[in-house]
């Protein structure tokens, strides 16, 4: 869904323009193949995103402590209510495991909010111990001078990307894709060197809830 987003934007056009050599890696290459010939694109390479290596590195306790403290670790309403209902469904369940993950993520994430440091810290210690190697081939093979992913590291696989991105010191574009991802998807991981958003509103959610400088910000309005 995100390329077919961000090949409908300015964005591709261009780099195009330019000259740049714009490949783009997806777990669909085949629909979004389809989809680039269907637009007079068919100039554009498209690559495999394994996302099966992705998915069996996810596993274990510890990396989804990590991935719960980055979805509660901002304070908005709508991340409270999630707690809240997921609390819900533990306590009816009666799942002691859960509950004391939970537990756990309050009292975390309470620090977390208070102070940037802590934040920035919990953070900084998951992008260490939760990076897997799917990528070296494809950045040995084509050694990009940036990636483009579609959140801050809370959509899909993109965490993954952007860490694997950063330890082979390519530049990390983020383009937020939907108006409400600063305030509903949680922390990202504070990895990217640039972050593109719709609005001013969205500017000052990353600024004020993710921590992130301003001049790490452009706005450019709706995709």
């Amino acid at each position: 869904v995100f390329a077919r987003v961000l090949l409908q934007t300015d964005v591709i056009g261009t780099l195009l323009r330019s000259g740049v050599r714009v490949i783009v890696l997806t777990p669909e290459p085949e629909s979004v193949g389809r989809y680039l010939h269907g637009r007079g694109l068919s100039q554009i390479d498209v690559e495999q995103l394994d996302v099966a290596r992705y998915r069996s590195q996810e596993r274990g306790l510890i990396k989804t402590l990590f991935r719960h403290l980055r979805a509660y670790g901002i304070r908005t309403t709508t991340v409270d209510g999630i707690f809240e209902m997921e609390w819900r469904d533990a306590w009816s369940g009666r799942n002691p495991g859960t509950l004391a993950m939970l537990a756990v993520t309050w009292i975390v994430t309470r620090l977390m909010r208070a102070s940037g440091l802590v934040a920035k810290g919990v953070v900084a210690l998951e992008n260490r111990v939760d990076t897997p190697d799917a990528l070296s081939d494809f950045i040995r093979r084509h050694a990009p001078q940036a990636m483009v992913v579609s959140s801050t590291g809370t959509f899909d696989y993109d965490r993954y990307v952007i860490r694997e991105a950063k330890r082979h010191g390519v530049r990390v574009v983020s383009y937020v894709q939907s108006w409400d991802n600063t305030t509903v998807r949680g922390l990202g991981v504070n990895l990217s060197d640039q972050h593109i958003v719709w609005s001013d509103v969205m500017k000052d959610e990353l600024v004020e809830l993710h921590r992130i400088a301003p001049d790490r910000v452009a706005v450019e309005g709706v995709p």
